[in-house]
């Protein structure tokens, strides 16, 4: 599969634009302008060889060079942190109080389902004591009811006892 010649030129140039991208990127984080200043020009258009700007110090520069940095840093982590602390106490605090208003509300919902079970529970106990004292009232009705039944079947069977008694005693 051949290419044509335009295709392979767009490539290169896109290649090219990228690769300009990449450095321009490269330079911006630098953030030196020591090294911005030495990537505008080649060091052959300045007369220079390439990295001549590192020196040949002793051991106590580079040394307090370093602690410098380091101080440096540490302004600057110690500058960022109060700024973060700054307001931490005040989120701190309403953290707090919205947590307590949460625990609160809880309770409040917790005491609510314990009354309302409380009240089903006592409801449910009525009802199963109004179902017991109407299934007693049943049995006595029942009770005495069969009582009487009882009574009357006995006073059948002795008017029956008679009848037959007479009849008996005619013949």
């Amino acid at each position: 599969m051949a290419f044509s010649h335009s295709v392979t030129k767009a490539r290169a140039v896109r290649r090219r634009e990228r690769r300009e991208t990449l450095w321009r990127r490269f330079v911006q984080r630098a953030r030196c302008t020591k090294c911005l200043e030495r990537s505008e020009t080649n060091p052959s258009q300045r007369g220079e060889q390439g990295m001549t700007f590192f020196k040949n110090a002793n051991f106590n520069e580079r040394r307090t060079a370093a602690e410098t940095a380091k101080k440096a840093e540490l302004e600057r982590v110690r500058a960022l942190t109060a700024k973060i602390n700054e307001g931490a106490a005040e989120r701190l605090m309403a953290r707090q109080a919205i947590n307590a208003a949460r625990d609160v509300r809880a309770a409040e919902r917790d005491a609510a389902r314990l009354a309302a079970e409380a009240r089903a529970a006592e409801e449910l106990a009525a009802q199963e004591a109004a179902l017991k004292a109407e299934q007693a009232e049943r049995d006595a009705r029942a009770a005495e009811q069969a009582e009487r039944d009882l009574a009357a079947a006995a006073e059948r069977k002795a008017a029956r006892d008679a009848r037959y008694a007479a009849r008996k005693a005619r013949k």
